[in-house]
């Protein structure tokens, strides 16, 4: 009872700066911000957190820029795409660690550490091998699907998508291991000379 108390009681906190809490969505925590031409970044409440929707998309355009997502030569070659979590757009892949940090700190936001990530996937049902029909959790190689689509790839606080469609990459790689970097099992190397940059990322 004194958990439930606790939860309630961090869910019912106000919105992050410049979003809006929406009454339609009574099963979640879930504030929205305005980004014009018919699209909102969308967020979930997870404890004393908050986390993206869906997957991170370039959805507003802008340059990834290079793969540190910085140029020590040329003072405008950076990255300047700006990440935000909205519905029917195609995840953000191919980025490196650097990028998706920047693209985060662009938008306001940060890399959600592992330990977040591990608490906001909670409830979310893997169901093994699949394709993603009927909005399961698409964790085959048979294409990328666009964010929205997982109806039934939530977890229990609203974050779709975590298992499965694209990896992702969280705050603290450095500490990465054989049970949560990279699917051969090798210790993350963000960057130089990647292995393994198809990730897309949650802020």
């Amino acid at each position: 009872a004194a958990l439930e108390a606790r939860v309630s009681s961090l869910e019912s906190v106000d919105c992050p700066r410049g979003y809006a809490r929406d009454a339609a969505m009574p099963s979640m925590t879930l504030c929205t911000k305005n980004l014009g031409s018919d699209r909102t970044d969308e967020v979930v409440r997870v404890g004393d957190f908050w986390i993206d929707r869906y997957e991170l998309s370039n959805c507003l355009g802008g340059d990834l820029g290079p793969a540190p997502g910085h140029h020590i030569s040329v003072a405008t070659n950076f990255t300047k795409a700006i990440g935000c979590s909205a519905k029917s757009v195609v995840p953000v892949v191919n980025v490196t660690w650097f990028q998706a940090a920047q693209m985060c700190i662009n938008a306001g936001k940060h890399l959600c550490t592992n330990g977040q990530w591990q608490a906001a996937v909670n409830g979310t049902i893997d169901p093994g091998a699949s394709d993603g029909a009927a909005g399961a959790c698409n964790t085959m190689s048979s294409g990328l699907r666009n964010t929205g689509d997982g109806a039934a790839c939530r977890s229990r606080f609203g974050a779709e998508d975590m298992i499965g469609n694209v990896w992702e990459w969280v705050a603290d790689w450095q500490q990465a291991g054989s049970t949560w970097a990279t699917a051969d099992g090798a210790p993350a190397t963000p960057w130089p000379d990647a292995p393994d940059t198809m990730y897309g990322t949650d802020g």
